[in-house]
């Protein structure tokens, strides 16, 4: 017996929610100052 090819997903809704959860974090990212999470102002950061 022969097995069908399974058809491929969309993954359309899967994308979508990873694209807002990366917007989200971003918008969370920006509003953070150093300083807000203690790291002394005006000193070199490696990023």
């Amino acid at each position: 017996m022969e097995s069908q090819p399974h058809a491929t997903p969309t993954h359309s809704a899967e994308d979508s929610r990873r694209r807002e959860l990366g917007a989200f974090l971003r918008s969370r990212r920006e509003r953070l100052t150093p300083s807000a999470t203690g790291i002394a102002t005006g000193l070199r950061r490696r990023t």
